[in-house]
């Protein structure tokens, strides 16, 4: 629905001119991406994207842009619904811009679908790309430094200000072996 007002006293600084393109959606993108990738299991990496505006708005970390993903593990279930964002330049309609994407790895070794997309903050997700491919097959690798607990047993009582020893039995879940000598002790 439209409403016309009468026309301002200052005509002059009240109009604003508007193109409107045919077709296009604000928040729209087409992406350039590897197909294949191997990041560390919980682990910050960084991927080598491209992503063109297709839509009709400008991007700019300024309006809460940056480009976001998605982990979904081999069974179809999204695991992690809100990665990292990588705040995106200003990118004017119809322009294209290279970043390395900050992605922090899967919560543990195996093959993973990452999915690429865009998001305006409060706003909304871009959605799928008009063009490209935005899963990136992944291969997630042992983390260096990761473990597990196994085993533990707390203490029956304690003190404030006191200084108790608890035995637990770690298991080494990374690639990197633990030393004394590098300070893992």
């Amino acid at each position: 629905r439209v409403r016309w007002y009468p026309e301002p006293a200052d005509a002059a600084t009240a109009r604003v001119s508007v193109e409107v393109r045919d077709g296009a959606p604000p928040l729209a993108f087409a992406v350039e991406a590897p197909p294949r990738a191997e990041l560390a299991a919980g682990e910050l990496g960084t991927l080598r994207v491209a992503l063109r505006n297709r839509g009709c708005a400008a991007w700019s970390s300024a309006f809460g842009d940056g480009l976001a993903y998605h982990w979904i593990d081999g069974d179809g279930r999204e695991l992690v619904r809100e990665g990292r964002r990588t705040p995106l330049p200003s990118v004017a309609p119809g322009e294209r811009v290279e970043l390395d994407a900050v992605i922090e790895g899967p919560p543990g070794p195996g093959s993973y679908a990452l999915v690429l997309e865009p998001v305006r903050e409060h706003v909304r997700w871009f959605g799928a790309p008009l063009e490209g491919e935005a899963l990136v097959r992944v291969t997630a690798t042992p983390a260096p430094l990761a473990w597990s607990l196994r085993a533990g047993a707390p203490p029956e009582q304690g003190h404030a200000g006191e200084l108790l020893e608890v035995p637990l039995l770690l298991r080494n879940e990374g690639t990197e072996t633990w030393s004394g000598a590098s300070g893992d002790a």
